[in-house]
């Protein structure tokens, strides 16, 4: 009786250390995909923006020229 009631205390305990592990785990996949996807949006919207002001500057840029040849 003690031997199965020690057995049993073992697996619950395996079990909950094994559902431990299993959990942090998964948190930590979460956690480094979420700042995974966040990296690329921040990159994605820094480059917009830079292209949009690389635009901006050329069409000034352009606009300055042109104004300055008339």
């Amino acid at each position: 009786m003690s031997y199965q009631l020690s057995v049993g205390k073992l697996s619950v305990i395996s079990y909950q250390w094994v559902s431990y592990q299993l959990s942090v785990i998964s948190y930590q996949w979460v956690s480094y995909k979420l700042s995974d996807v966040s990296y690329q949006w921040v990159s994605y919207k820094l480059s917009d923006v830079s292209y949009q002001l690389s635009v901006i500057s050329y069409q000034w840029v352009s606009y300055k020229l042109s104004d300055v040849s008339f």
